[in-house]
């Protein structure tokens, strides 16, 4: 099963656990920052996690598309290609900031934790296809020192 990164708005922490247990519960390992300890290193601990995850999951909402802490995990997970986008909210694509909007979102909005949900479906679904294309090769190095360099040719 998939290590997953959840990023969201502290603010929504009622919604988001709902849908964290709903992952935990299909297998995943979530990770979220209600696990943070007090005092604990939590800008270390945050990069590590996003580092680490097969997929990171972003709830999308009024409050957590001006969030400066949701739109830095997003850009690491955009560039990683392991961004899952949610909309827990009646958010708009338009007010999704560029370049996270021209993902399709799993739209649970209205969502109330029941697992035979379509939306529930599609996003267990993405989770699957998402992680099953980053797998980690462990036996694959890349040599820093070998030159990959190829001559410009016009």
């Amino acid at each position: 099963m998939a290590k997953i990164f959840f990023s969201y708005k502290r603010e929504e922490s009622p919604q988001v656990k709902i849908i964290v247990e709903g992952l935990i519960q299909a297998g995943h390992s979530v990770f979220w920052d209600a696990k943070l300890r007090a005092a604990a290193d939590f800008i270390q601990k945050l990069n590590h996690e996003l580092l680490a995850a097969d997929c990171v999951i972003v709830a999308w909402s009024r409050q957590s598309i001006t969030s400066p802490w949701v739109i830095s995990e997003c850009i690491k997970g955009f560039h990683r290609q392991v961004l899952l986008p949610v909309r827990i909210d009646g958010v708009t694509d338009h007010e999704i900031p560029m370049p996270f909007n021209i993902l399709q979102c799993v739209d649970l909005s209205v969502w109330k934790g029941n697992r035979s949900d379509l939306a529930w479906m599609n996003l267990c679904s993405d989770i699957t296809a998402l992680t099953s294309k980053h797998v980690d090769h462990p036996n694959v190095r890349i040599d820093e020192e070998e030159d990959a360099s190829v001559p410009f040719v016009n």
